[in-house]
């Protein structure tokens, strides 16, 4: 059966770090792709944290941390090495901006039963 790609999330960032995507129960995940979009005329910074099998987030688990987002700019972080990046059934993407809603993400990828 060949694994197809999906949206794994999508949605507006807010100024908590906290968790926006965990697999579905029963299922591990691989992200390939995060599609970041400024949705304002104002530069927000933003943070992303991905703990491989839990939910805590700082640098020392950052894959962007505390980089600036132009102003109605558009950015593709991807992550074709090995498959993407990771997730146990336990694991998950968190993400901060400096601007509630202002940054939207979105999370392509795939997810297998485990």
């Amino acid at each position: 059966m060949a694994l197809i790609r999906k949206v794994l999330y999508q949605g507006a960032v807010s100024a908590s770090l906290g968790s926006r995507y965990t697999p579905d129960i029963g299922k591990s995940a691989h992200i390939t792709d995060i599609l970041i979009m400024n949705t304002t005329t104002g530069n927000a910074g933003l943070q992303l944290c991905v703990d491989t099998d839990g939910t805590t987030y700082n640098a020392a688990n950052a894959i962007y941390w505390n980089r600036v987002v132009t102003a109605s700019r558009e950015l593709v972080l991807q992550f074709d090495y090995e498959g993407g990046i990771p997730l146990s059934a336990a694991g998950s993407l968190g993400a901060r901006s400096s601007a509630s809603g202002a940054i939207t993400i979105t999370l392509l990828g795939r997810e297998t039963l485990v």
